[in-house]
């Protein structure tokens, strides 16, 4: 399926700025703490953003500076979903996990209500 052409990029910037926001401008593993709208504090996702199952789903995603972020990069199966099991639980990581597995392939109209959602959300 093909999407109006932005939607992903537009949903994405909306979505990273919630997860940024909901957890406080803060670095969940290293605590450092970033103004509003700081480019060195990113939305990191356990399971990749290539997983549309998964992609906007915020209990994927965590706030991590840049350092945090580039070393669970390349250890989402060790360190990240062990930092993720002791943070959050067993068995939200296990449910994220099994999500991801799922197929899903959202329609133009999801997104684009999603991303309102978030946008409203970012507004308050």
């Amino acid at each position: 399926m093909k999407y109006p052409k932005g939607i992903k990029g537009k949903l994405d910037k909306q979505f990273s700025l919630f997860i940024r926001k909901r957890d406080r401008w803060t670095c969940q593993r290293c605590k450092k703490k970033y103004p509003e709208k700081a480019r060195g504090l990113h939305c990191s996702h356990y399971m990749g953003r290539t997983n549309m199952a998964t992609r906007w789903d915020e209990e994927n995603c965590d706030a991590l500076c840049h350092g945090c972020h580039s070393y669970f990069e390349d250890r989402k199966q060790t360190a990240y979903r062990d930092w993720k099991i002791e943070k959050h639980g067993l068995s939200l990581v296990e449910r994220v996990e099994a999500k991801s597995r799922e197929l899903f392939k959202p329609i133009p109209i999801e997104l684009n209500e999603l991303h309102d959602k978030l946008k409203k959300s970012n507004e308050s």
